[in-house]
């Protein structure tokens, strides 16, 4: 399994599986939200991701129009 990490996400993707988890905390800014979401986005390409659990529950605020 290989993980990457910031301040405020942690993925973890395990080739073999097709499997990525994306863990969220803190409070990020809008820069590391968007940041982050491009590098999950890249390696879903790279691995060709088919399973992708997003866990939000240490997550503590995000702007909701970051998500869009």
């Amino acid at each position: 399994m290989k993980t990457h990490k910031n301040d405020h996400l942690t993925l973890e993707v395990s080739c073999n599986h097709h499997f990525l988890r994306q863990t969220w905390v803190g409070i990020p800014s809008r820069e590391n939200f968007q940041r982050g979401s491009l590098t999950t986005l890249k390696l879903v390409r790279q691995h060709r991701i088919k399973r992708w659990l997003i866990d939000l529950r240490p997550l503590r605020m995000f702007n909701p129009t970051d998500l869009h």
